[in-house]
């Protein structure tokens, strides 16, 4: 059995996280849109994503596709700035934890119907995304840049870890 390697599974696409250091995404990753890409990465390295929001409540639009409404997500709090212009110019940039985010906002959203729309553009146009698709992508992010050894250990910041 000379030369026997394990079989790959799935392909893998280099990717540049962040200052030159490159990963391979897995197929599912590498074949979504940058704009989605760029989302994942960003928000797994930050740790927050941006929604607009206003006095009555965060900020919603017409999904793309019909039917259900779509909730507008950045990985920036400047991507978030850039469309909080025209209907949405009272809205302001707010934070949400990854953890909050993948632990209560994505299954909440998923029961009630909603897509997610990610960096989109200051014309608002962009991907959109099933909920839990999205959560799984993140996930998935989140193991790959772990692996790595790309995310913050718990306790390092104060020496313990």
């Amino acid at each position: 059995m000379d030369g026997w390697q394990a079989p790959l599974v799935g392909s893998r696409v280099p990717y540049e996280v962040i200052g030159g250091q490159v990963v391979e995404l897995p197929t599912e990753l590498a074949e979504l849109d940058p704009a989605q890409q760029a989302f994942l990465k960003d928000a797994v390295l930050g740790g927050f994503v941006w929604g607009l929001e206003d006095e009555e409540g965060w900020a919603l639009a017409e999904s793309a596709g019909g039917g259900a409404a779509a909730f507008p997500l950045w990985s920036s709090e400047g991507g978030a700035s850039a469309c909080a212009d025209g209907d949405w110019a009272d809205y302001t940039p707010s934070a949400v934890s990854l953890d909050d985010l993948l632990e209560h906002w994505l299954p909440s959203m998923q029961r009630d119907g909603y897509h997610v729309g990610v960096n989109w553009d200051a014309s608002l146009e962009g991907v959109e995304v099933p909920p839990l698709e999205l959560q799984a992508d993140l996930e998935l992010m989140i193991s790959l840049m772990d692996a790595e050894g790309l995310l913050p250990r718990e306790g390092a910041e104060d020496g313990n870890g």
